[in-house]
C-alpha cells in the first residue's frame, strides 16, 4: 500500500510538468535563443521524412502540432499488454519523457531507455527526472545513431513517419523483440492495442509485432 501511494505520487509529479511549446520549455531551462533556431532546423529535416498525407496538420508554430504524448491512461493500458516481455523498454522519439518515466514505476523491465533528437526535450525529461531516481537513461541522437542491440520491447510511435524511417528503425531492432507501429509490417503480428493520446479525443490504435528471422 505505501508503495503504491509512493507509485502514485511519483506519477502526478511527472505529469505535473505539462509544458509542450519549445519556447515555454526553453523559458523554463533559461535557455538561449540559439536553441530555439536549433530546433527549428530540425524540425524543417524532419518534415522532409514526414508522410506528405500528415503534412496538412502541420502549421508554422512548427511544433505544437507535431508533438503530443501517450496519457497517464493510455500508459497504465500499454503496461497491461506487455506483462510476459522483458528486457530494456525502449521510447522512440521520447520527446519529454513521461511515458518512459510512467513504465519504469510500474513494470518490470530491466532498463529504460528514451532517444530524442530534440535538445530541448530532452533536457525537459532530465528537468523532470532528477528528483525522482529512477533507472531510465534520456539519449539525444537520432534514432539511427543509436544501439537497440538489448531491447526487449520499443515504443515507436510512427505515425507521422515515412516507411523508410519506420523500416530503417525496426531493421535495428533485434530478432525476438516485440515492437509497436502504427502501419501494417512485414514482421509477424501479435496484436492491435489502443490507446488515448494527448492529441486526439479517441484511443489510436497501435499494432504489436515480433522481429522476425530473416
Amino acid at each position: 500500500m505505501i508503495m503504491d501511494i509512493l507509485t502514485s505520487i511519483k506519477i502526478s509529479e511527472i505529469y505535473s510538468n505539462n509544458l509542450i511549446q519549445l519556447n515555454e520549455i526553453s523559458d523554463r531551462l533559461n535557455l538561449s535563443g540559439n536553441d530555439i533556431e536549433s530546433e527549428k532546423y530540425k524540425y524543417q529535416e524532419f518534415k522532409k521524412l514526414i508522410k506528405s498525407s500528415t503534412l496538412e496538420i502541420i502549421d508554422n508554430s512548427y511544433d505544437s502540432n507535431v508533438y503530443g504524448e501517450v496519457s497517464i491512461n493510455g500508459v497504465y493500458k500499454l503496461n497491461n499488454e506487455l506483462e510476459e516481455v522483458c528486457g530494456t523498454f525502449y521510447d522512440i522519439g521520447s520527446g519529454n519523457g513521461k511515458l518512459l518515466l510512467q513504465m519504469s514505476l510500474i513494470s518490470n523491465f530491466d532498463k529504460y531507455v528514451g532517444v530524442e533528437i530534440s535538445k530541448i526535450r530532452h533536457l525537459y525529461a532530465l528537468e523532470i527526472s532528477k528528483s525522482l531516481s529512477l533507472n531510465v537513461t534520456f539519449i539525444n541522437n537520432d534514432v539511427l545513431n543509436v544501439d537497440l542491440s538489448d531491447a526487449g520491447f520499443v515504443f515507436i510511435n510512427d505515425i507521422m513517419f515515412d516507411d523508410k524511417l519506420t523500416k530503417s528503425i525496426v531493421d535495428k531492432i533485434p530478432v525476438g523483440c516485440y515492437f509497436t507501429s502504427v502501419y501494417d509490417n512485414s514482421h509477424k503480428f501479435v496484436k492491435t492495442i489502443y490507446l488515448s493520446v494527448s492529441w486526439m479525443s479517441q484511443e489510436i490504435p497501435f499494432n504489436i509485432y515480433l522481429k522476425n528471422i530473416w
